[in-house]
């Protein structure tokens, strides 16, 4: 696998966005941070253009958290119950939401 660097992005590092600084991949894995400065000459640096990297493992398929199951409560309140309990695992979801009512009332929570 080869390494290679991601630049051009908003980097969260404990806490702290870092501005100029590249992501270094190396063997398929996050091997540092580092200012761009400091990236060597050789190496493949894929360019952002923006945005944000940021830690955290993406679940597609959630049906539900802290409790609460979506098909059993498909309300706002039941959304921000289940985003909390991912949330304090440092998990982003993603709801298929097929009731419209309910995506408006979950943006107003948000």
């Amino acid at each position: 696998m080869s390494n290679f660097a991601l630049h051009g992005a908003a980097i969260l590092a404990d806490g702290v966005w870092l501005d100029d600084h590249a992501l270094l991949i190396e063997d398929g894995k996050i091997g540092a941070i580092t200012p761009a400065d400091n990236l060597p000459a050789a190496l493949t640096i894929e360019r952002l253009n923006g945005g944000y990297l940021l830690p955290g493992f993406i679940d597609t398929q959630v049906n539900g958290g802290g409790g609460v199951l979506f098909n059993d409560q498909p309300t706002a309140k039941g959304i921000a119950s289940i985003a909390a309990a991912h949330r304090a695992h440092d998990l982003a979801i993603r709801l298929r939401l097929p009731r419209e009512d309910v995506v408006e009332d979950a943006v107003e929570l948000a």
